[in-house]
């Protein structure tokens, strides 16, 4: 079931990036509901950047940059460093919108 999840994550980037932006992002919504379910919080930073990504195109700056924050704070208590500066140019980003 984890990795279902995390195909319907992927799957819905791929969707969002394929010029089908509401539809990647409602598969990515979903893929976290059932990732959270399992209770297999890794790599919800990335996932959250990646969602984060589509909600600014289809203009839900807002809600993007909570997602951003959010994933920045799990981050930084997760120990993934290595992806803050990523989640940081996004939100600046964001910012600029």
């Amino acid at each position: 079931p984890s990795l279902a999840a995390l195909a319907q994550i992927l799957e819905g980037w791929c969707e969002g990036n394929a010029a089908r932006v509401e539809q990647g992002r409602d598969q990515i919504k979903e893929g976290l509901a059932i990732h959270g379910e399992l209770q297999t919080p890794e790599d919800y930073p990335v996932y959250y950047g990646m969602l984060a990504e589509l909600l600014a195109q289809t203009g839900e700056i807002e809600e993007a940059l909570t997602l951003i924050s959010s994933a920045a704070a799990e981050a930084e208590a997760g120990g993934s460093l290595s992806w803050l500066a990523e989640l940081y140019r996004r939100k600046a980003h964001l910012l600029l919108l």
